[in-house]
């Protein structure tokens, strides 16, 4: 696999504004130098780092040094947003990985090249993405990355200053054997998975057995109460049919003739009622008319009375002769016959009128006896139909009582016992669950056995064992390039011994700040190869940021540059120099990268040599 940059893309990172920097248009051996314009006679601070840092962000969303969020921008540009995007191959498919803020909210955004452009196949989450990135595109991590392609002086990132777990997981990812240990982890996570299934399953297995048990003893227990239900609805059965036997032999038989007699004579007393009423009426009718009569007559006996004291007055004055001729002139003595005799009639129509009221008087009185009397037959006759009615609905009860309880009966008699199914059931469940339990164990075994073959302390060992006199003999091959008569010798834990000629067992911090140096360059260029050819991951460049510019000794950096030239020919690398060692002339290098700052901004150009 051969990682191809082509180019990055920065805004707004470090001390760039924007810039676009295409690795295809240098080859060779590149020098990278710098120049200060704000700060008068200085090459540093100019941004040369910063360039290798736009890779290295880009790539993996973070800095070779820690750095919070907000200083990640150039704090001399207004746009507080930042991004690096780097496009590269890997196996001919072309890659995009675009790593910036938004604010101080980190985002991460990944494409692959297809026919009609770019496509985002970033992932749900930051996380993904970047494991995505690192395990199946790159194929390592930050770490491998900076100390096998971009080397710094940087002590966090010296292989010897590294604890021993770390220089352990860094030695995994460069034998491309940390594989194993994912495989290890997945299988134990299996493991674990079955250990849960199978105490899962166990846990099923006894509940299912405790069923059986249940479900035989609910059994029973329904048979039992099925009997009980059955003998108390027997015993009531009984009773109800005796009673229904002892209503039917008390109830009364409805009394037609009586009901007949009593509605006979509540119509003679209904017709008496009406024929008294009837009465009524006409005799009501004689006393309007007779009042009718008496008030005519009182209008009459008025009229001739005035008349009659009209000429009274007069007829006092004369004698008696003339009195006589008066009467008969005005008929007065007639006037008074008449009065006489409407008086009379008078009375004859108020006696008349007494009369019928005394007998209207006394036909109230026979209506009130006919009522009490007819009240007392109503009474009489609903008395004997309500008494009919009940005796009737006590049966009809009984009857319904009988029907639902020979129902019930029937009904428990046919019920069958819900637990023999189930238990049935139970016992099918039981045989299949102990299948599954007996092959699951059997591949509980088979995966115990292949976890114990991937543990750490088998595979890898014997893995390590067979590659680390390959590691070896690279660090002394480049040890002896570089003119250091030393060898380091690992073994298959990982642990490392220093043999010098005159003893072994020496530490790191044994030897001189120029023999750490030259034992620092030889162990990253053999990682630098070994992981070119065992993990077949190889790149189209290689940084050196300052790698060798401290307590390399000018023998030393003469061998280094011609190791660097061999990487040149042999592998078509860009080689990419950060240096201030006064012994290195620009005549050596095929290509020149002047980085600018001027106003607090950097600024790539490419200078001819």
């Amino acid at each position: 696999m051969r990682l191809i940059f082509e180019k990055i893309e920065i805004h707004n990172f470090m001390s760039f504004s924007d810039e676009v920097f295409i690795f295809d248009e240098y080859d060779g051996m590149i020098r990278i130098k710098g120049k200060n314009y704000d700060i008068p006679n200085q090459l540093n601070g100019s941004g040369k780092s910063n360039l290798s840092n736009a890779l290295v962000y880009g790539l993996f969303g973070e800095l070779p040094f820690k750095l919070k969020n907000e200083n990640v921008s150039n704090r001399y540009i207004q746009d507080k947003s930042t991004y690096v995007s780097v496009y590269f191959k890997n196996d001919n498919i072309g890659y995009k990985i675009t790593s910036g803020l938004k604010g101080r909210q980190a985002y991460c955004e990944l494409y692959q090249l297809q026919n009609e452009g770019y496509e985002n196949i970033t992932r749900s989450t930051i996380a993904e993405t970047r494991k995505f990135i690192e395990n199946e595109i790159l194929h390592c991590d930050m770490n491998l990355f900076m100390r096998t392609i971009y080397l710094n002086s940087d002590e966090n990132y010296n292989f010897y200053k590294l604890k021993q777990v770390d220089r352990k997981e860094f030695i995994d990812k460069l034998f491309d054997i940390s594989i194993f240990g994912d495989i290890f982890n997945l299988i134990h996570k299996d493991k674990l998975k079955m250990d849960k299934e199978i105490a899962i399953l166990q846990n099923r297995l006894m509940i299912l057995n405790n069923s059986s048990d249940e479900y035989k003893t609910k059994s029973e227990n329904f048979l039992q109460e099925k009997e009980k239900k059955i003998e108390t609805l027997n015993t009531k059965i009984v009773e109800y049919k005796n009673n229904y036997e002892l209503s039917k032999k008390n109830i009364t038989e409805k009394n037609n003739d009586l009901i007949q007699k009593c509605q006979e004579k509540i119509k003679k007393l209904e017709d008496a009622i009406s024929d008294i009423n009837t009465k009524k009426q006409k005799n009501n009718l004689i006393i309007s008319e007779s009042k009718l009569n008496i008030k005519r007559m009182d209008s009459q006996i008025n009229d001739r009375q005035k008349i009659i004291e009209k000429h009274s007055a007069i007829k006092q004055k004369l004698c008696d002769d003339c009195k006589d001729i008066l009467s008969k002139h005005y008929n007065l003595d007639k006037y008074q016959a008449e009065i006489d005799k409407m008086i009379e009639k008078q009375t004859e129509e108020k006696e008349k009128i007494e009369e019928k009221n005394n007998e209207n008087i006394n036909s109230e009185k026979k209506i009130d006896d006919y009522k009490s009397k007819l009240l007392q037959l109503s009474k009489k006759l609903m008395e004997i139909n309500s008494k009919y009615e009940n005796e009737q609905k006590t049966i009809r009860n009984l009857e319904l009582s009988i029907n639902s309880l020979e129902t019930q009966l029937e009904n428990i008699k046919n019920q069958e016992n819900p637990y023999l199914n189930l238990f049935d059931e139970n016992m099918k469940n039981i045989k299949n669950e102990s299948e599954k339990l007996n092959v699951l164990i059997d591949d509980y075994k088979y995966i115990e056995f292949s976890e114990l073959i991937v543990s750490q302390d088998n595979l890898k060992k014997f893995i390590i064992k067979d590659l680390i006199g390959l590691l070896n003999n690279k660090i002394k091959y480049y040890l002896h390039k570089l003119g250091t008569n030393c060898e380091i010798i690992f073994d298959e834990e990982m642990k490392y011994d220093f043999v010098t000629p005159s003893k072994s067992g020496v530490e790191f911090n044994n030897f001189s700040k120029g023999e750490q140096a030259r034992i620092s360059i030889a162990t990253c260029f053999a990682f630098r190869d070994f992981l070119s050819t065992r993990s077949n991951i190889s790149s189209n460049i290689f940084i050196l940021d300052e790698f060798f510019d401290s307590n390399v000794d000018p023998l030393a950096l003469e061998n280094t540059i011609g190791i660097l030239n061999d990487f040149i020919k042999n592998n078509k690398q860009k080689i990419f120099i950060v240096s201030h060692r006064s012994e290195i002339c620009d005549d050596i290098f095929d290509n020149i990268i002047m980085i600018e700052k001027k106003n607090n901004i950097s600024q790539i150009k490419k200078c001819t040599i």
